[in-house]
């Protein structure tokens, strides 16, 4: 398609005299190679004045390029109208156990049957509802004091990620007062379940000597015992644990990690919650 066949036409003048009397000019060595692309050379005939002129080919290829970016953005445009209907919307979070139901006559709390699970010992219906009112989600009041107390519940059961989620919010000051030691005890009874964050979270806080001493063959040790299962924290602090390790440090902590095996027995003595010490 050529672009200055499609607009009307007009006259090339020549910008010194206006003469009309035009001539195709040659390239010379001095003028631009884009210009070449871009423009050709005219003279004028009568006062002999050289100057350029937008070439037919670079028109053309506008004029292409211009009708091929209108073809794309139809088909764009048709492609999205038919799919518009077919746009699901984003999923509603996963309820995992209602907390109860209020009924309309007596305006009492009916519990419903998970409540009953976690009311009755069952681990994993406590951790559910401890995340429930950790994130005010499934009818629940978003309350850090009822999570923290079922999220002990199951932690003293046994549930790996209630251990780790108490750590975390020992570690913060969340819903209790801030406690290194405690968040320390929880996270390693869920490293010890084969949790790979809470692994993570021991080997940071060795390395760091968070209520523990600093101990770069222990951080290393659960750090590759994290890494193992692909986790992006710990294959990163192990990886920069090497940098400050001698090659006997590291040896002792393959070694240590290669022996390792993880436990799901629950302990004899589980760490004792802040809460539970203060009413004796």
């Amino acid at each position: 398609m050529n672009l200055g066949a499609a607009l009307p036409s007009v006259t090339t003048k020549c910008p010194k005299c206006h003469s009309t009397q035009l001539r195709r000019s040659s390239w010379h060595r001095k003028d631009q190679q884009l210009l070449a692309f871009m423009f050709s050379p005219y003279r004028c005939v009568e006062c002999d004045k050289r100057f350029f002129k937008l070439s037919a080919r670079f028109g053309s290829l506008l004029g292409v390029g211009f009708v091929f970016l209108l073809v794309v953005a139809t088909i764009v445009g048709i492609v999205y109208v038919m799919n518009m209907d077919g746009i699901a919307p984003p999923p509603k979070p996963r309820v995992v156990a209602p907390i109860a139901a209020t009924t309309k006559g007596g305006g009492g709390a009916q519990a419903l049957a998970p409540y009953a699970r976690a009311a009755a010992g069952d681990a994993q219906s406590q951790f559910d509802l401890g995340m429930l009112y950790l994130g005010g989600e499934g009818g629940a009041t978003k309350s850090y004091a009822e999570a923290l107390k079922w999220l002990e519940l199951a932690a003293n059961g046994g549930h790996a990620d209630a251990r780790y989620n108490l750590g975390v919010m020992y570690k913060t000051g969340l819903g209790a007062l801030q406690n290194f030691e405690l968040a320390f005890q929880w996270f390693e009874l869920a490293a010890g379940q084969n949790h790979a964050e809470a692994q993570y979270n021991v080997a940071l806080m060795h390395k760091l000597g968070m209520s523990v001493p600093i101990d770069f063959v222990k951080a290393y040790t659960w750090a590759n015992i994290g890494a193992v299962q692909g986790h992006i924290g710990t294959i990163t602090l192990r990886d920069n644990l090497l940098q400050a390790m001698t090659p006997q440090q590291v040896l002792e902590g393959q070694r240590a990690s290669r022996d390792w095996k993880p436990s799901d027995e629950k302990p004899k003595q589980a760490p004792v919650p802040a809460a539970t010490a203060a009413k004796g």
